[in-house]
């Protein structure tokens, strides 16, 4: 792979922050490239050297969080359990706070976020049937969308809150409400 030079890497950053800036004012439909170009400093023929349209840049910026938590997904362990899982996911996040503030609120694509769901289902959908023996598949799939779609509830107030509470007391919060309902 191509190395990229420090200029290219700010150009594309002063990019990627000016597409943030302009998704949390408005949706991604009203933005256009003039729009952006001359938020970024930049001219439009720079912006068409590396993307096709505003979608494409977004799509790649959601390419990119996407990657970063399916590595972390991916690297946790199938012996460690659903609560270091949960950390890592809501690492992640906190770690890339400019683009999750956008792709999780009003303006942000909701398919995203049913994709980073599916995701985390996939890896942890083994360890769920193993501790929720006493329901069924079909069960364990609804219990599994309430913890998930709740999740993203509480992620989306916490980023709507500017990140007040730290990633380690947003997870616990999480674990310690999905491990009191199945205990009930």
């Amino acid at each position: 792979m191509k190395k990229i030079d420090r200029r290219t890497k700010y150009t594309l950053n002063t990019i990627k922050e000016s597409i943030l800036k302009l998704m949390g004012q408005k949706e991604i439909s009203k933005i256009t490239v003039t729009e952006l170009c001359n938020l970024a400093e930049i001219n439009r023929a720079t912006f068409y050297k590396y993307y096709v349209d505003i979608y494409d840049l977004v799509e790649k910026i959601e390419l990119e969080l996407y990657n970063k938590l399916k590595e972390s997904i991916e690297l946790t362990e199938s012996k460690e359990n659903i609560n270091h899982f949960i950390y890592n996911i809501i690492k992640i996040i906190y770690e890339n706070q400019d683009a999750c503030k956008v792709l999780f609120g009003p303006y942000g694509n909701k398919e995203f976020i049913r994709k980073i769901v599916y995701l985390a289902y996939i890896k942890s959908a083994t360890e769920w049937k193993n501790h929720l023996t006493k329901f069924s598949t079909s069960e364990i799939d609804y219990i599994f969308n309430f913890f998930a779609f709740g999740s993203i509830g509480i992620i989306e107030k916490w980023i709507q809150e500017n990140f007040k509470d730290s990633p380690g007391e947003i997870s616990k919060l999480i674990i310690n409400l999905c491990n009191n309902l199945i205990a009930n």
